[in-house]
């Protein structure tokens, strides 16, 4: 020890100062605050893949996140015992490559606290499976894939949105393998065993969702997964399911519809099956995920399931010339909407620009929220938002008591004109309509 260390140990010691011991519950909970990415695990964020500003917020606030927390799990061994259910909670699969060294990290126990002493798989929420690159043993990959879904007995959330070349029949060998959606595109059906080996999570998987048509699971298969999940809350998969099955859907809350595709006969459409619980439903009119317009409406989804919805999203993702060519497209999806929907108290909108369909509600709708992917608006484009489409939409629906923009891009577009929009909320609250941010807040110029 140098002269210098010995004095400035020894004056210290003398000036009373000592390191304070903190217990690992407060160490844990600063950990926790340090690394929380709020909506990693909210369900409607991931269903809107890249279209909208909060879902790009959030997955650039997870990418920071993932920094700082290996710079945490490298301070010390009781450091990384603490933080390492942090840093597993969420796992993206971003390339093929990764799933090997990410199967054997699984297994390891994190050094530290004996409540620590859990492989660190353990703390796993969610999982996405994103691959985007080019794979040449597809097989094998799978195989691993499913090893890893094995080892998370606490997954809450499990997304696909594959991407990557490999993962398409050639067009030779599509003959003979038919489903729905995959035929049509000539996409791989996801093996079996990686939705088989989801057992390991059956009591904790409430989000089973698909972002796109490829690796979507064969009829079979998904209905065999549906059976052995009877706790699932919410799915989202372009799949129809086998007859004389024995799915149950008595814990689902949340569903996701599409515009209609033609099952074949020997499959039937989930909502031949009773939801008792699901109030809430998400609906694409155009499939936009497809990279093809089906503009068929889904009547039996509204006849079946409208009557029991209190709130319904509308996803409307797709770039139209005219208003006029838009209100076409939407007109008959609104048509099985107020003729199924009698029970709607709010409707949520999602769509690609400034401008709003024109529709009809029923008397108890008194929410309407509304999300528009673009971040640009202009002075002018307020205006006519709210004077001229807000305007004429309150006006034929009376019992609508609130506005409110569900992204938060949009409300920071709105914010960049200040004086345009103190002006127009107030023209709002002269026709009893109350204009709301994306919290849920009095939107208001800050």
């Amino acid at each position: 020890m140098s002269t210098k260390e010995h004095y400035r140990k020894a004056d210290l010691r003398e000036a009373g100062l000592r390191t304070p011991y903190i217990p690992p519950e407060i160490w844990s909970s600063i950990l926790r605050y340090a690394t929380w990415v709020p909506g990693i695990f909210d369900p409607e964020l991931m269903v809107l893949d890249g279209a909208t500003m909060s879902y790009r917020e959030t997955s650039s606030a997870f990418r920071e996140s993932l920094i700082t927390k290996r710079y945490i799990v490298r301070v010390s061994r009781s450091w990384y015992g603490l933080a390492s259910r942090f840093l597993y909670e969420y796992i993206l699969l971003g390339r093929g490559t990764v799933l090997a060294p990410l199967c054997d990290g699984i297994t390891k126990r994190a050094s530290g606290e004996k409540e620590t002493y859990y492989p660190v798989g353990w703390w796993t929420k969610r999982l996405d499976v994103v691959m985007r690159d080019d794979i040449k043993d597809l097989e094998g990959l799978m195989d691993t894939l499913a090893e890893i879904i094995s080892r998370l007995p606490n997954l809450r959330v499990l997304l696909f949105g594959i991407t990557g070349r490999g993962y398409h029949y050639p067009q030779s060998e599509l003959i003979g393998h038919y489903s729905p959606w995959s035929v049509f595109i000539g996409h791989l059906h996801l093996p079996g065993n990686v939705l088989r080996a989801a057992n390991s999570c059956r009591d904790t998987l409430t989000y089973v969702n698909w972002s796109n048509t490829i690796c979507t699971p064969h009829i079979s298969d998904w209905t065999s997964f549906l059976e052995n999940h009877p706790r699932l809350e919410s799915i989202n998969v372009p799949c129809a399911i086998q007859e004389d099955s024995r799915v149950s859907f008595d814990c689902l809350k949340t569903i996701y519809a599409y515009s209609l595709f033609g099952p074949p006969s020997s499959t039937c459409e989930i909502w031949n099956i009773d939801m008792p619980k699901v109030r809430h439903a998400v609906y694409d009119l155009t499939t936009h995920r497809l990279g093809i317009m089906l503009d068929e409406v889904n009547i039996l989804f509204f006849r079946k399931i409208g009557p029991q919805l209190t709130s319904i999203q509308l996803n409307f993702l797709e770039k139209f010339n005219t208003e006029r060519d838009m209100n076409d497209l939407f007109k008959t999806t609104m048509q099985q909407l107020t003729y199924c929907c009698k029970n709607l108290e709010r409707l949520d909108l999602t769509i690609y620009g400034w401008i709003i369909p024109k529709f009809e509600l029923f008397p108890n709708v008194n929410v309407f929220g509304i999300r528009v992917t673009s971040s640009f608006i202009s002075t002018k484009i307020i205006q006519k938002l709210f004077r001229v489409m807000f305007k004429a939409f309150v006006t034929r629906h009376r019992s609508v008591e609130k506005i409110q923009f569900l992204e938060g891009g949009n409300v920071h577009a709105l914010r960049k004109h200040p004086q345009t929009l103190r002006e127009v909320v107030a023209f709002m609250a002269t026709l009893g309509v109350t204009i709301e941010d994306h919290n849920g807040q009095h939107l208001v110029v800050e």
